[in-house]
């Protein structure tokens, strides 16, 4: 009530919440989803009823997207608020943009992590790899990921916004779904730089475990992870990649995309595999 008084935009968004219990739909972003508190606390109730949520029992879809760089506009992490969700257990499409939690395990709202074997689609930012591989670990029967990879420079009191992209971790995050997903989308973002700041580099291991994607039929992702970068200079391309050993037989679609490169405007490279 004190946060409808007072104007709070997510206050509003949890009593539509509370107020629409058939929705199968629900979509926030831009600045109406900057904060998140009220939302969290409504969901935390909501997942704690047995046997269902008695909050968006329904739901398929949902969008919580936040447009604004963190740096600016976040003062603090919105992963306890959006965890809840990933109980709604008839979720079938997700895109969320949620903060890395400050400890190395995800901690789960109910203690235990949920399982949603309906979930089709996930879109997720912010998330780096270490989190990134239990999130996926829930999600059994995942057929299309679009992971970003965020690294925000002005952030220095978080162990898992670094500035190096290691594609050995990447590996193990993708793991859970190397069985199950068609399509892979991998974009890779660096935001607001200034001269102090470390300037990001890529080490390079050919990501030759992509050919051990039995069903991935289209994938995208940065030039980069098969040339490497040091900040400075880009490498020559991985023979694996011209060799063909990186990518699964089954790929119809490549696209390489100018992610973290110097002056990179947002150009792909669209490779389709010859019929």
């Amino acid at each position: 009530i004190e946060g409808l008084e007072q104007g709070v935009k997510d206050a509003y968004l949890a009593l539509i919440m509370v107020s629409a219990p058939n929705l199968r739909h629900l979509r926030f972003g831009g600045h109406f989803f900057l904060d998140s508190m009220h939302i969290g606390n409504i969901m935390r109730f909501a997942i704690s009823s047995k046997p269902l949520p008695t909050i968006l029992p329904h739901l398929e879809t949902v969008c919580l997207e936040r447009k604004i760089p963190r740096q600016r506009e976040w003062s603090e992490r919105n992963t306890e608020d959006i965890l809840p969700f990933f109980y709604l257990p008839k979720l079938k499409n997700m895109s969320i943009w949620i903060s890395d939690p400050p400890t190395r395990h995800i901690p789960w709202p109910l203690g235990t992590p949920p399982c949603l074997p309906n979930l089709e689609t996930l879109k997720i930012h912010d998330l780096r790899e270490v989190h990134l591989e239990q999130t996926l670990s829930i999600t059994p029967n995942l057929k299309s990921l679009h992971w970003e990879w965020h690294y925000e420079p002005g952030i220095q009191d978080d162990e898992f916004n670094t500035h190096v992209m290691d594609l050995s971790l990447f590996k193990p995050a993708l793991q859970p779904v190397q069985q199950s997903l068609v399509e892979l989308r991998i974009e890779a973002h660096v935001g607001v730089w200034q001269w102090w700041f470390p300037v990001h580099r890529v080490v390079n291991s050919p990501p030759t475990w992509l050919a051990r994607f039995p069903k991935l039929k289209k994938l995208r992702i940065p030039v980069i992870c098969f040339t490497g970068f040091d900040g400075i200079h880009v490498s020559h391309m991985s023979g694996d990649l011209v060799t063909g050993e990186c990518l699964p037989h089954t790929l119809e679609q490549l696209d390489l995309s100018d992610d973290l490169l110097p002056g990179a405007s947002g150009q792909i490279l669209s490779l389709p595999r010859p019929k």
